[in-house]
């Protein structure tokens, strides 16, 4: 059953949390009206109606907790308005009972080091809300007590810089800084891993960890889903010509590695993900070229070929085919490995060279026997220019039915094509023939 929450003003500083279902449980029979006809009384809906301390919903709710976490900025005695930060005020409620469970300051030192970055960094989830400094360092407290409960400070000096925005799944509380990205355990504040992005160019960024390392910022926001995090590097305002090297990364959620990388640059820099998710596809518009991208499976063809005249038992052929990419943005070229994703993308899409070292796809090989007997022929990997080939010896006399098969991955999807082999008997020997032998093994003797 799916719930909405909405808190109701009743004047007079009264505000009431309800709790009310969105399914059609409250849909009765009205009086007088004909067989069949209804109407909708809303008030069955209402699961619960209770006692609110403030004015809206928060927008930091840990749901699976029940717990809702309100923050106001502290501004200094007889400066309110001018936009100047001290420290943080936060209040954790109880969803279920409306209840303050705690509320508490962070105005321990009272000289401006205590307050939130941005409100945009701060997150509840898995028990805990946490939300970044203006001092760099990572916070995280405690829930259902308020307590502090970890501290997490970043490397300096380029990882206390962080963007306007974060995202958190899978246990994690990801940001991104100009030292890479951090992704951060929510219940322990350990920092499970992080990802660095290293130029080849020692001196087009200043953000430099050791002697010749420099990296790319990653002043921007994120997005996280099925298991991966997409990010841009970016910084906050950026110079032109624009920095040299700016790539897209997919990342992997549970480890750091890069899975692919794409030459791309997004447009607003140091703002949210200029893209967005959904039904397994990436969209991202990219500022090096003003052109919107689309990422996702596509379709695939495989051809088979092989001689249309029948064989003489004994003889040899070779079995050949493609597997060939059928998307949108590049119909007609090889279908290549995920390792080899990244480079032929940026040579189809962003003027980078050909790469040397393509690996192409998995392509089973199978025929049906004379007999009827299913055999495996062989397992083949399709070259950079999207050709497999094989040769085969066929064993016995009849027809073949011959099938080239790709299963697709992760960018492709499956896809096949068959063809037909014939085999003969060799013809019997003519006298001639056989007198010629005799006269050879005649002169050899």
């Amino acid at each position: 059953m799916e719930h909405a929450l909405g808190v109701q003003n009743l004047g007079g500083g009264n505000y009431r949390l309800i709790n009310w279902t969105t399914n059609d449980a409250g849909t009765v029979l009205a009086t007088g009206t004909a067989p069949g006809a209804a109407v909708t009384d809303f008030s069955r809906r209402i699961v619960s109606n209770i006692t609110w301390p403030i004015n809206s919903l928060p927008g930091f709710v840990d749901y699976t907790a029940g717990i809702a976490v309100s923050v106001s900025s502290i501004n200094p005695s007889g400066v309110s308005g001018t936009g100047v930060t001290i420290g943080q005020g936060m209040i954790g409620i109880s969803l279920l009972t409306g209840q303050v469970l705690w509320n508490i300051t962070t105005l321990e030192k009272n000289d401006g080091s205590e307050a939130f970055f941005s409100s945009n960094n701060c997150v509840a989830d898995n028990g805990v809300f946490i939300a970044r400094m203006i001092t760099g360092e990572i916070k995280g407290w405690d829930l259902y007590t308020g307590k502090l409960k970890w501290t997490t400070k970043l490397p300096y000096p380029w990882a206390e810089f962080g963007p306007y925005h974060i995202a958190h799944a899978y246990g994690l509380y990801i940001t991104g800084t100009y030292n890479g990205v951090f992704a951060i355990n929510q219940t322990s504040g350990k920092i499970e891993w992080q990802f660095n992005a290293y130029t080849p160019y020692q001196f087009e960024t200043p953000y430099q960890t050791d002697i010749g390392s420099a990296e790319y910022a990653f002043h921007v926001g994120v997005q996280i889903a099925d298991g991966k995090l997409y990010v841009s590097a970016a910084e906050h305002t950026p110079s032109q010509p624009l920095t040299r090297g700016l790539n897209l990364y997919c990342v992997d959620m549970f480890t750091g590695d890069q899975l692919w990388n794409f030459s791309a640059s997004q447009v607003d820099q140091s703002r949210t993900f200029t893209g967005a998710i959904a039904e397994g596809y990436l969209v991202f518009g990219s500022q090096y070229d003003s052109t919107m991208y689309i990422f996702g499976k596509g379709k695939s063809a495989t051809t088979i070929e092989a001689p249309l005249t029948a064989l003489t038992k004994g003889q040899s052929i070779i079995i050949r085919g493609t597997v060939l990419d059928q998307s949108p943005g590049q119909p007609g070229t090889p279908c290549v490995s995920p390792q080899s994703m990244s480079a032929w993308m940026n040579h189809l899409h962003a003027q980078a060279s050909i790469p040397s070292d393509i690996i192409g796809v998995p392509v089973s090989i199978d025929a049906v026997y004379p007999n009827g007997n299913f055999v495996h022929i062989a397992d083949v990997v399709s070259d950079g220019s999207g050709v497999y080939s094989y040769m085969w010896t066929p064993e016995i006399v009849g027809k073949y039915t011959v099938t080239a098969t790709f299963v697709g991955d992760d960018s492709y999807g499956s896809s096949y094509a068959t063809t037909a082999i014939g085999v003969v008997d060799s013809p019997p020997e003519t006298p001639l023939q056989l007198q010629s032998q005799a006269l050879q093994q005649l002169m050899r003797s």
